[in-house]
């Protein structure tokens, strides 16, 4: 069974969901005037520092196994 809307049911004024003229110009010249994206190198983290680590090399180079977990 679905359900039937009568016409006079439907929302007539633009605060029930509907984007007037203006909101629509405002966004267009939004999308069409944005800035310019900028370059940022997310591979380059700086430490506190100031020293650049590479997120793509490990930092530690080595671990060395504690045994803090044991089978018994």
């Amino acid at each position: 069974m679905g359900t039937s809307t009568s016409p006079s049911s439907r929302p007539t004024t633009p605060s029930s969901g509907y984007a007037t003229y203006e909101q629509t110009r405002r966004a267009i010249d939004a999308v069409q005037n944005k800035a310019p994206v900028t370059d940022v190198d997310f591979s380059i983290h700086v430490m506190e520092d100031g020293t650049e680590v590479s997120t793509l090399e490990r930092v530690c180079k080595g671990i060395v196994f504690a045994g803090l977990y044991s089978r018994n």
